[in-house]
């Protein structure tokens, strides 16, 4: 594949990693106080894109990086101490300023005539931590897993990047994970059961919001109307008592939910109307769907077609755990567990924004480079690109000399009294001279 265009690595790399931006925000948490031997920038590009030249990602593996970056030494103490909350929020920033600029990218979407910015799948995963974090990020289950990190992702189902996150504990409930706010105007959410909430739904159609979500079984909303002739007869009942009733492959009702919130320490009865759409699956069983598009965005078949692009985030989720290694989060600093989170989500943003720019240079086909596999190259490329934001930031690569000492240093055994088998005197068991 040849470049049409200018190659666009280092332009995009500058916009990934901004060195200004970088540097005001540290400043601003107080990641620097003053100029010393750890450059921020260097650190969190190392944090995004560095230590992934092994199977796994180990704080040792971030540092060698580090150090082959700068052609600095640097000893394990001064690196690690680096990775403190102040860090943490000025990652959190960069974050948020990536997830802002991804927002206000208006994808092209298939589903053109629902004039929608964008659709939004919603989810969320579990990053297992290390036991002694049990009191501030408390699991789901004490016995499997005592500390968990609850991950809760919006990503676009168009180009499957990120669009919002929130974190909190993993015994925290998914429904109290997914916040509206402005941030949902004429966008679709698509969500599973456990984000389906009447008064949730009713807060995204107030921040005039789109949703697409499965019915629970213990919602039984009350039946306005029915744009399907056979179904009117039904009017006015509860949908418990009917669902072994109806009839056809699909359903289409008005229907009035009713829901409880508390205000001012006490319980106020609300109803809330929306669309009820039905279809049969294969073994028979009926499938219902909320929603607040009209009917002339959409009909049941394409709600279920539709529903399911909710894979999507699954995807994406798969490739931060598996590819880029952010579900090996064994660490009892808390600091780290959050630098290394949102780095991972920095490194999810690069990935989509140099795998854009790159098939743009190319003038190919987004759909002839999926993602995944882009996701794996940029993970096998990773060093090449630290190493190029490092000639961006004017960082000498390591000499030889550098590196001669680098590998005496790193091979030393931490032990100094143990001795290989093979070097040891027969008689006294001390090392022998070569």
């Amino acid at each position: 594949m040849t470049l049409k265009k200018r190659c666009p690595i280092r332009t995009t790399l500058s916009k990934i990693l901004p060195v200004k931006r970088i540097r005001e925000l540290a400043e601003k948490m107080g990641a620097v106080t003053r100029q010393r031997k750890v450059d921020v920038v260097s650190l969190v590009a190392v944090l995004v894109l560095g230590g992934r030249s092994g199977p796994r990602r180990t704080l040792e593996s971030l540092r060698r990086s580090y150090e082959r970056l700068t052609g600095q030494t640097l000893a394990r103490s001064s690196f690690y101490d680096r990775l403190n909350e102040r860090l943490a929020e000025t990652l959190r920033l960069l974050v948020d300023e990536g997830l802002q600029e991804a927002a206000a990218i208006r994808p092209k979407l298939r589903l053109g005539f629902l004039r929608l910015r964008d659709i939004l799948a919603v989810d969320s995963t579990i990053l297992r931590l290390h036991p002694s974090l049990a009191d501030t990020y408390p699991g789901a289950w004490a016995h499997h897993s005592p500390a968990a990190l609850k991950l809760t992702v919006a990503a676009s189902i168009s180009d499957r990047g990120p669009k919002r996150i929130e974190i909190g504990p993993g015994s925290r409930h998914d429904v109290h994970m997914l916040k509206p706010g402005p941030w949902v105007k004429r966008r679709l959410i698509i969500a599973d059961l456990a984000f389906t909430r009447c008064a949730t739904l009713a807060e995204i159609e107030r921040f005039q919001g789109f949703f697409l979500g499965r019915l629970k079984k213990n919602i039984s909303p009350l039946l306005l109307s029915s744009r399907v002739a056979s179904h009117r007869c039904h009017q006015g009942e509860r949908l418990r008592h009917l669902s072994t009733q109806l009839e056809g492959e699909n359903a289409d009702f008005d229907v009035e939910l009713s829901y409880r919130v508390r205000r001012k320490k006490r319980w106020v009865n609300l109803t809330f109307q929306c669309r009820l759409l039905g279809v049969r699956d294969l073994e028979g069983q009926w499938r219902f769907y909320l929603t607040n598009l009209s009917s002339k965005s959409i009909c049941s078949r394409q709600a279920a077609a539709l529903y399911a692009a909710r894979w999507e985030v699954e995807l994406l989720f798969r490739e931060m755990k598996t590819v880029l290694c952010a579900d090996h989060l064994r660490y009892a600093n808390e600091s780290v567990v959050l630098c290394l989170v949102y780095a991972a989500i920095l490194a999810v943003l690069a990935g989509r924004r140099l795998h854009a720019a790159i098939l743009r240079a190319a003038g190919t086909k987004f759909h002839r480079a999926p993602l995944d596999r882009f996701a794996r190259l940029f993970v096998s490329y990773a060093d090449r690109l630290l190493d190029a934001f490092g000639d961006l930031l004017g960082k000498r690569r390591s000499h030889l000399r550098h590196l001669a000492e680098t590998l005496a240093r790193q091979a030393l055994d931490p032990n100094i009294y143990r001795v290989p088998l093979g070097q040891r005197d027969p008689l006294s068991g001390a090392a022998m001279n070569p």
